[in-house]
């Protein structure tokens, strides 16, 4: 039997299946013995999924309070729904002010996951839900509370305590990573400045002994990125180049680029947003956030991968030296732009990233964006749309989305979207399709195509999923979508070259 102190919450998964087995359960009969037997038959504790049913105990100084945690039907219930129950409860403890928490991992458990998996979706959930953005106010409401302690219960199988606790920390650090994308979205831009911005990069790149360099808009000017430096004309701020290096492997070759679009404020340049459509612009570097958070869980699990992160820093906002529709400008790839919309920023800055990244030798690129509007409305606030020239690259990505539970859809790129970008009459292309407002997200994504080439390339529109109006796994704002799912893209590459070791140890 377990005896606990000073617990302020139990929390206990329950399944509809499982309902009748909650009196015999060894804890919960230690608390309400034979009073449970009448919670159930009265339908007090509930099952539903994404609810709670909070109990007290009259053992102030054991445990406090019981968290029953409705997971709906075994059958029915994916990793995502559990992730979002468990956060309801989450929510619920700290509506208590619960601070020592501990958690039966084995109720949890579903049909087809270990008792590590599901650690795992839990500890991501717990940092996920227990995430919040201070923000600037000066009231002690706004103020952050002190960390959770957690602990399990999984009977008295203490191969089972080390396996729980394995997995929570992977889902915590996954949740961790994901939250420091969210606080870079969050910021505003004045406070996440491109300078300060380039200083959190130092600052990621010292703690998990990643290699850094920045270029400085002269260097870049010297390496002939006219696009990128076009999109920082109109800016008394120069654009940096952030470039981050993860090396997992004994020699650095081959790496797996993440290219990050990180336009600290788009006001739209002369293409002006208008008011309500400038407003929340401050999350145009969601890509470049999601690239920073994946680098962040990259460096703390140490994957046997190469990983190169590139990441265009700048603003997009208008003086009289800002660049125009009209303007030819000269991309690092020596392709010429003519712009015909200065708003169509993002992949002007993305074009000459990708071109650096290939220089540098990457062999697989991943460049992510909030990039069109139009890809929003393609598929809502919920998805994020992916196009390639590579389906088995794609198809290796899906898995690693698959994994971390993010919503992706394989959008296309036909002859149409093509031809619409190369239909400039002075210059090699245009920035955006001329007279046509319909598949501009499509449009986006084959005129990056432009620039990949023949390297294995995926494009992932995050304008949808990169902020949310509130959910009890991700509270109000910034997302950080897709650090999870491109940190899992790097771990399965990482088991892969592990099962290789393995295969040439076993042919010797």
């Amino acid at each position: 039997m377990h005896f606990y102190q000073n617990i302020d919450g139990f929390f206990i998964g329950v399944y509809q299946e499982d309902l009748q087995k909650l009196p015999v359960h060894p804890i919960v009969k230690k608390y309400f013995s034979a009073a449970m037997h009448d919670y159930v038959q009265k339908k007090m504790i509930s099952t539903k999924e994404k609810t709670v049913t909070v109990l007290p105990t009259l053992h102030v100084q054991e445990i406090q309070y019981f968290y029953f945690v409705g997971l709906g039907s075994k059958k029915k219930c994916t990793r995502e729904l559990l992730k979002e129950s468990f956060a309801v409860a989450v929510k619920a403890s700290q509506a208590y002010q619960a601070r020592q928490l501990v958690v039966d991992m084995q109720s949890f458990s579903k049909h087809g996951a270990t008792l590590e998996e599901t650690a795992t979706d839990l500890g991501e959930a717990f940092e996920r839900s227990a995430y919040r953005f201070s923000g600037y106010q000066t009231t002690e409401k706004s103020q952050i509370k002190s960390p959770y302690t957690i602990d399990f219960y999984v009977g008295t199988d203490s191969l089972n305590q080390a396996t729980v606790r394995t997995g929570f920390r992977f889902g915590r650090i996954l949740g961790n990573g994901q939250n420091s994308a969210r606080t870079l979205v969050n910021m505003p831009s004045n406070y996440l400045t491109v300078d300060t911005f380039c200083q959190y990069c130092k600052d990621l790149a010292k703690a998990y002994d990643l290699r850094i360099q920045i270029y400085s808009r002269t260097e870049c000017e010297e390496m002939g990125m006219g696009a990128f430096l076009a999109v920082n004309q109109g800016s008394s701020i120069p654009a940096q180049l952030v470039v981050l290096e993860y090396q997992g492997l004994d020699e650095w070759k081959n790496p797996i680029a993440f290219i990050g679009k990180s336009v600290i404020f788009d006001t739209g340049g002369y293409s002006l947003k208008s008011s309500a459509g400038m407003l929340s612009m401050k999350t145009d570097m969601g890509g470049g956030a999601a690239v920073l958070g994946a680098m962040e869980i990259i460096g703390k699990l140490k994957p046997k991968a190469n990983v190169l992160a590139v990441l265009p820093v700048t603003d997009n906002v208008v003086n009289s030296y800002a660049y125009k529709p009209d303007d030819v400008i000269t991309s690092m790839s020596g392709k010429t732009i003519e712009i015909t919309n200065t708003d169509a920023e993002g992949r002007l800055t993305l074009c000459d990233a990708i071109t650096f990244a290939k220089k540098q030798g990457a062999t697989e690129l991943i460049d992510v964006a909030t990039l069109t509007g139009a890809m929003m409305i393609a598929l809502g606030k919920t998805v994020t749309g992916m196009m390639t020239n590579n389906l088995a690259f794609l198809a290796r990505f899906q898995k690693a989305a698959e994994s971390a539970t993010e919503c992706v859809w394989h959008m296309p790129i036909f002859e149409e979207h093509r031809n619409s970008i190369l239909s400039s009459k002075i210059a090699d292309m245009v920035n955006t399709q001329l007279g046509n407002r319909y598949g501009g997200g499509l449009a986006a994504g084959a005129f990056l195509e432009q620039f990949a080439g023949d390297t294995p390339w995926i494009h992932l529109d995050i304008a949808g999923p990169s902020t949310t109006k509130g959910t009890a796994l991700d509270p109000a704002g910034g997302t950080g979508v897709m650090a999870r799912s491109l940190a899992y893209y790097v771990l399965l590459l990482s088991q892969a070259q592990s099962s290789d070791e393995k295969n040439i140890v076993k042919a010797q």
